[in-house]
């Protein structure tokens, strides 16, 4: 009985928190948008829609310039999907 008692503690206080955490859009395979964010996998039309058009497009380079004092963030396209995203220098 203690022993499934510790249990439950246990996993309400590990399990629980890994669960939250995993909701948590990893901030090097995204980047925020508006009201929401792109992720690796998502098409030229999905970036265009939800962040519209990039301050820069060197070919499959998209660049978007935040505003001063932001970084700037840089989309890696391949097939028209997003590949990588990076951060650039703060403007």
């Amino acid at each position: 009985m203690k022993t499934r008692i510790l249990f439950r503690i246990l996993a309400c206080g590990v399990l629980f928190p890994a669960a939250c955490w995993a909701q948590i859009p990893d901030s090097q395979n995204t980047m925020s948008c508006g009201d929401g964010f792109v992720q690796i996998g998502d098409t030229q039309a999905e970036v265009l829609s939800k962040c519209g058009e990039p301050t820069f497009r060197e070919g499959n380079r998209w660049t978007y310039d935040r505003g001063p004092g932001q970084f700037l963030e840089i989309l890696n396209f391949g097939e028209g999907r997003i590949l990588g995203i990076v951060q650039g220098p703060r403007d």
